[in-house]
């Protein structure tokens, strides 16, 4: 080598140098990032660090830039307790999601409609159970819980190709110290039924069997106010003690932010459903299967409207039908006991104020009362409105379903469930 090719090489080493040493410089002095998250590259093992700013407050759209990718030991995204949302950028994550003591708590999926290829909840003790319902796949995707004295914390996995946002929506426990408001008497009760004005909150998952119910419909359409989530799981797991049959079926109540459900869609199914207030209900079979199906044949009533032909009901199990109702009506009593005298019993968290059905099934349901009643499975309260026009009411359209109608004011939305909207 020449000494001129060797000055030469020497002075473009140097220059290197000095520019290595200029950028580490410079990526020392410059604002570091804020490592959130790590990416489940191999469930559960690999694990990498996510470098990216803080975005948390950005609005979706904003969330464009693509992620850096580094190697690291053990760093975790985490929703900690003083933010109420979390960007996730395309990938697969895992999530640790910390929670308050004694609260409903809400996880929610927001972003992209066809984004989403996994969402799964990973908890311990009480949580072990949890399970999301797939419902059509799409966003935005909600799960709800309630947390014990002493939570743990979990883990949520998520699999999206698209940035999306994973929120954690709290509410006080049931009942609630919110104010309170007097709502109109019970149909069947001369006393007035107090009860806070509550939230709306989604129906949770059912943990196993003996909850005595699943999902007809997305949970994202399973929301009520509070204390109609409340009545509806404590008859239904009577139900499937008494019965112990296949759990009955939870079809349409209210979009996540009150609306009538598919309003997300701009397809609106009812023309109610709207605050949390209503729910259909799957008639049960005597299969044992509920699910939202004709249970008689249709005719076209005048003008134009659906209803059961005479005695054509099939294949429907109106004891049990007439059981759920009525323990709707009158509320639970502990293990399920006859107590004759109706002040010693606790009532409904929710009363009801109206039930449609088709006028085939309420005949069938009436037809049954008689011998429920003198099993001692029913009180009086319920046998008397249940055999009128009061409470339980003939509507066409209700060929596959039972329609109920809760008392009171509409449920109040939480802002972080009203802020949620459908993405195409």
């Amino acid at each position: 080598m020449g000494r001129h090719t060797f000055f030469r090489w020497a002075s473009v080493l140097l220059q290197a140098s000095v520019l290595l040493q200029g950028s580490v410089l410079l990526q020392a002095c410059a604002p570091r990032p804020v490592v959130t998250a790590f990416r489940l590259e191999g469930y559960p093992d690999q694990l990498a660090t996510r470098v990216m700013p803080n975005l948390e407050s950005a609005p979706l759209r904003e969330l464009v830039v693509p992620p850096v990718w580094i190697p690291a030991g053990g760093q975790r995204l985490e929703l900690l307790l003083d933010r109420a949302r979390l960007p996730v950028f395309p990938g697969r994550w895992a999530v640790r999601v910390l929670l308050r003591p004694n609260r409903t708590v809400t996880l929610a999926v927001a972003g992209p409609a066809q984004a989403l290829r996994q969402f799964d909840v990973l908890g311990r003790g009480p949580l072990r159970r949890l399970e999301t319902v797939r419902g059509d796949g799409e966003l935005p995707a909600f799960v709800r819980f309630d947390t014990a004295s002493e939570p743990e914390p979990l883990f949520v996995i998520l699999d999206v190709d698209a940035p999306v946002f994973l929120s954690r929506i709290e509410e006080l426990p049931f009942p609630s110290p919110l104010s309170s408001t007097t709502p109109p008497a019970s149909p069947t009760s001369a006393k007035p039924v107090n009860f806070a004005a509550l939230a709306l909150v989604g129906m949770p998952p059912p943990r196993s069997l003996k909850a005595g119910y699943r999902f007809g419909t997305s949970p994202r359409y399973a929301f009520l106010r509070r204390d109609a989530v409340e009545a509806l799981r404590v008859a239904f797991r009577q139900v499937r003690k008494r019965w112990g049959r296949e759990p009955l079926v939870m079809g349409d109540a209210s979009q996540w932010n009150g609306e009538r459900p598919a309003t997300d869609r701009h397809l609106p199914r009812h023309i109610s459903h709207q605050g949390g207030r209503d729910v259909d209900l799957g008639l049960p079979g005597t299969d044992g299967d509920s699910s939202l199906r004709h249970r008689c044949k249709l005719v076209l009533a005048p003008p134009d409207r659906a209803t059961c032909e005479p005695d054509s009901v099939s294949g429907l199990d109106a004891p049990r039908l007439a059981y759920l109702l009525a323990l709707l009506i009158e509320g639970p009593t502990p293990s399920g006991r006859f107590i004759a005298e109706g002040s010693k019993r606790p009532g409904p968290s929710a009363p009801v104020e109206l039930i449609f059905a088709d006028a085939a099934f309420i005949e069938a349901v009436r037809k049954a009362l008689p011998e429920l009643r003198k099993k001692k499975w029913i009180h009086d309260e319920a046998l008397d409105a249940l055999a009128d026009d009061r409470v339980l009411r003939a509507s066409p359209w209700h060929t596959d379903h039972v329609h109920i109608r809760f008392a009171g004011e509409p449920a109040l939305v939480h802002d972080g469930l009203r802020d949620i909207r459908y993405s195409p």
